[in-house]
Parts: C-alpha cells; sequence; structure tokens
C-alpha cells in the first residue's frame, strides 16, 4: 500500500517538482537565485493570505449549516443486528475546516497567481505621480497600481460567494433544510435567510463591481482607438452607477424580503436590476452610439481625442516639443563625399526577410526553424560591422505523428536539441545573395573572411523560443544553462538560450 501511495504521488507531483527544480537550477545558473526565491516567498505570502481570507469566509457559512446538524450516525448490519455509531462532532469540524482551507487556497490560484504578488506589492509601495486624469480627477497611480488590485479582490469575493452557496447548499440539502417533497421546494427559514445573505453579499459585489467599472472605461473605452469615447462619458458612465444603486438596493431588498418572509420586493428589485443591466448596461449605449455620434462622430469625440493626443506625448515625453520650421539647402558635394565611407555600411537586409531566407535555405530538417533573429556587431580589420544572428531551433510540430515518441523528444539528438547558428553580415551580398560567415549543420561552415572571433565551436542549442520542452542529455554534453555566446560577444542573441558554449 505504501508503495502505490508513493507512485501516486510521483505520478501527481512529479512533474511539478522536476520543474521547480530546473527553475532553482536555471536562477542559479544566472546567480540569481535571490529573484526566483524572492518571488516565490511573495507569490506564497499572497496566496497564503488571500487563501486565508476565502477559507474563512466559506468555514464561517459551514460553521453556520453544521450548527442546525444534529447528531449524524453510521449504520452497520451484522447479521440481524444493526448497531448505530454517532460521528464525534470533531470528525465533522474537521472535515468542514479541511474542505474550507482546500477551496480557499485553490480559489486564491484563480485570482492571485504568480503574476498576482508582484502587482500586490507594487500596489502597497506605490506612489502618486502627481499628474491626475481630466474625467474623474484621480491621480494616474491609481489606474496602474491600485485598480487592478481592487478588480481581482472583488472578483476573488464574487468567486469565493459563489462557491459559499453551493457548499452551503450541499450541507443543507444533507440536514434536510432544504428539501422537495413531490413537485413542492421547501426551505426553513434559516436556510433562506442564509441564501439571502450570500445572494445579497453577491449583489453588493456587482454593485462595487460597477463603481470601479466607471474608471475602466478611461482604459477600455468605446472611442477611436479603445479609449474613452462620448457614448462612455454620457451613456455608460451613469449607466454603470445607476446599476451600482439598483444593486445595493437589490442586495437590501434580498435580506428585507427574507427576514419578513415576503418574496414580492426581492423578486421586483432583483427584476429591475437583471432588466437594467441588459438595457442600460448593453441597449441604452448602444442607441446613443447609433443616433448621436456616428452621424457626426469626429464632432462628438474631438474633445476625448484630445484627452488620448495630450496624455499620450506625456507618455512618451513629448508634451515640451515645440514646431520649428527648416529651410532646405542643397547638400555640398563635399558632404556626399565625406557620408561615402558611412554608406557603404548601409544594412541591406532586413531581419524578417533574412529570417524567411534562413528558414528555406538553412533549415535542413522540417523540425529545424529560425524563429526570430537579432542584430550585432562584431570587429574585423575593417571596423566594427553589423550582422544579423539566427539560431536554428528544434521545432517539435516539425516532426511526423509518428515520430513525436517520448523517446525521440526527450532523449534522442534530434529531438532535444536545435543545432547551430547562422551569421549575416548585413552591409554585404554576393550575387544577389546574403554573404555567410556562419552557415550549414555537420560540419558548421565558416567564411575566410569572417572575423577571428567568430567561431562555433559546440553548436548545440538546447533552450530557445520554442523548445518548451525538458530533455535529457548525457555527461558529455556540457551545459552553463545560460545565454549562448560566440566569439566572445556579450550576448548576439539575448532571448535564445543555449546548453552549451558557442565559442
Amino acid at each position: 500500500m505504501a508503495v502505490v501511495a508513493f507512485l501516486l504521488l510521483i505520478l501527481i507531483f512529479g512533474r511539478s517538482a522536476a520543474v521547480f527544480y530546473t527553475d532553482v537550477l536555471w536562477y542559479q545558473a544566472l546567480d540569481q537565485s535571490g529573484v526566483f526565491w524572492t518571488r516565490l516567498l511573495a507569490t506564497a505570502s499572497v496566496r497564503a493570505v488571500t487563501g486565508a481570507i476565502g477559507a474563512a469566509l466559506i468555514l464561517l457559512n459551514l460553521w453556520y449549516v453544521l450548527r442546525q446538524l444534529g447528531p449524524v450516525h453510521l449504520r452497520r448490519r451484522y447479521g440481524n443486528l444493526e448497531i448505530a455509531e454517532q460521528v464525534p462532532r470533531s470528525y465533522l469540524v474537521g472535515a468542514a475546516v479541511t474542505v474550507a482551507v482546500l477551496a480557499g487556497w485553490w480559489l486564491s490560484s484563480l485570482q492571485f497567481g504568480d503574476n498576482a504578488a508582484l502587482a500586490l506589492f507594487a500596489w502597497l509601495r506605490a506612489d502618486e505621480w502627481g499628474l491626475r486624469d481630466p474625467l474623474f480627477g484621480r491621480d494616474l497611480s491609481f489606474y496602474i497600481f491600485s485598480l487592478p488590485i481592487y478588480v481581482r479582490f472583488l472578483d476573488f469575493l464574487l468567486i469565493v460567494l459563489m462557491w459559499s452557496v453551493l457548499l452551503v447548499g450541499i450541507g443543507y440539502a444533507l440536514v434536510g433544510g432544504v428539501r422537495v417533497r413531490g413537485t413542492r421546494f421547501e426551505i426553513d427559514d434559516r436556510p433562506r435567510v442564509h441564501f439571502a445573505l450570500l445572494v445579497a453579499g453577491m449583489l453588493v459585489v456587482f454593485g462595487a463591481r460597477f463603481l470601479l467599472g466607471r474608471y475602466e472605461l478611461l482604459l477600455n473605452g468605446g472611442g477611436f482607438g479603445g479609449t474613452i469615447g462620448y457614448t462612455d462619458v454620457h451613456a455608460r458612465l451613469p449607466a454603470r452607477l445607476i446599476l451600482a444603486v439598483l444593486a445595493f438596493a437589490a442586495a437590501g431588498s434580498l435580506i428585507y424580503g427574507a427576514l419578513r418572509r415576503l418574496w414580492g420586493p426581492p423578486v421586483v428589485a432583483v427584476g429591475v436590476f437583471l432588466l437594467a443591466a441588459a438595457g442600460m448596461g448593453v441597449v441604452y449605449p448602444a442607441i446613443v452610439q447609433k443616433v448621436q455620434v456616428e452621424p457626426n462622430q469626429l464632432a462628438s469625440e474631438v474633445e476625448y481625442i484630445g484627452w488620448n493626443m495630450e496624455f499620450t506625448r506625456r507618455a512618451y515625453g513629448l508634451a515640451d516639443l515645440e514646431r520649428r520650421d527648416f529651410r532646405y539647402r542643397r547638400a555640398d558635394p563635399g558632404t556626399w563625399t565625406g557620408l561615402a565611407a558611412a554608406l557603404d555600411d548601409l544594412p541591406l537586409w532586413d531581419l524578417p526577410q533574412l529570417q524567411t531566407l534562413f528558414n528555406e535555405s538553412e533549415g535542413r530538417q522540417r523540425y529545424y526553424q529560425f524563429t526570430g533573429l537579432d542584430y550585432d556587431r562584431y570587429a574585423t580589420v575593417d571596423g566594427q560591422e553589423q550582422v544579423a544572428i539566427g539560431v536554428r531551433e528544434f521545432a517539435l510540430d516539425g516532426l511526423p505523428p509518428n515520430s513525436q515518441t517520448w523517446q525521440n523528444i526527450h532523449l534522442s539528438p534530434m529531438g532535444t536539441r536545435g543545432f547551430g547558428a547562422v551569421v549575416t553580415p548585413t552591409a554585404q551580398k554576393v550575387s544577389g545573395d546574403p554573404v555567410y560567415w556562419l552557415n550549414d549543420v555537420q560540419p558548421v561552415r565558416r567564411h575566410p573572411a569572417a572575423p577571428l572571433s567568430l567561431d562555433l565551436r559546440e553548436p548545440s542549442i538546447f533552450f530557445g523560443e520554442t523548445m518548451s520542452e525538458y530533455a535529457i542529455v548525457g555527461h558529455t554534453a556540457r551545459s552553463t544553462g545560460g545565454a549562448g555566446d560566440i566569439g566572445g560577444a556579450a550576448a548576439p542573441v539575448p532571448h535564445v538560450a543555449t546548453g552549451v558554449p558557442l565559442s
């Protein structure tokens, strides 16, 4: 039994443990272990706090259900003898705590995963920028740091309340507080009030979400280019305020109706809210856009386009630019003579075109591809020369389906690595084709005119933009775990990592 349990643990957590250990080794190889552990601890702290909040809310609801639960007996039959054994209360409480903790931890991952920790800590340490938006007058830092956290937390509360309704419903069904008799649905007073409070809480969250949604219009509006526009300011903005008020009113009417055992007020209030959400949230803005804006859109949107242009200039540091007129003067012939040497070094090849050419002429196999090229410079006898560099990565999609086996992907040399690099001086050509300083595979060819510092000795590539699968290699494959290096260049292809030094 222990062996089976151990094997199950390996199957469930083995891959996660391998990924974790690989990440540790990777950050160690880059001398950035502090970054890894800081991020990990920050994420764990945020998950622990938010998970505890979610677990506490769920446990509070389950505890209220348990209070109404009488003694629970397990009945066992031995022949003609039936024995009823009471389940200890501590077992039930322990089960409720376990369910609450697991649910809280899992739900926290939906809204507070890896990226949320950085956003949360940035919000805690955020300062005002000293620049306010033209509509609400709020500092712009609010939209970058505070608003995303508020929205994320409200969404988390909504999910927790929804799960609480589900778990509470199961609990009341087990204790008989909610039941179906024939064609009739019956619910006791306490469960009715409990459900009303939970649904009212969801409506309060909806109302708060509508209030925050007013600020989101500045970021995702319906005007030109997805910015705020006339319809947002004159239709969606007041509509969301009204919907927030209606949501709060519906929440209050639900609680009132549950306490007074009245169905009329809550049904009317919730119905009005739902109709308003459809009418004012969708139909009314569409009518305003069609009738008032589109017949003369530029005149309607000009003010908001001006806002967008002003803050775009500020974002790019262009707010203080001034316009000057310069008169054209014909260049002196001597000027062109002096520029001739610089013109000789102008690149003839652009990266997108070279990438297509490399894939067609240097891919060699369907499972090799150049996912991206980069510029670099190398010293030659005539000075620095700009080059384009691409590495030949392994592409799993290039393998035939019947060859995509575990052995080919993770073990064989074909499936575990890319191979080689292609280096082209961008200002040179021969007969209309690029000059290749480095190209080909097995063996890699090096042009005689290539700089001595450009020397590819170990061309295996184990990390890249498309190489997401792990590789198991023998002891002969040395790995630095860092970025590849061709001939001493610091990082000619900074976004591509290789398993071995390239020089």
